[in-house]
């Protein structure tokens, strides 16, 4: 598993564990989260609540 905490998750070390079939936990996005396309400011209380929100985590298949 490869935990990228703080990190933006759009492309880059997620999209590697795809193609690896290893599992990507996606903990936490930082103050600043770029998702489809968008920047979100992120309180630092709100952080990992809205990484889960984003969904991006992924799982063996």
């Amino acid at each position: 598993m490869r935990d990228c905490e703080g990190q933006v998750a759009d492309g880059g070390i997620r999209e590697q564990c795809i193609a690896a079939n290893v599992p990507f936990h996606f903990k936490q996005t930082g103050t600043h989260f770029r998702k489809d396309g968008r920047l979100y400011n992120i309180p630092r209380n709100q952080q990992i609540k809205q990484a889960h929100k984003a969904g991006i985590d992924y799982a063996y298949k």
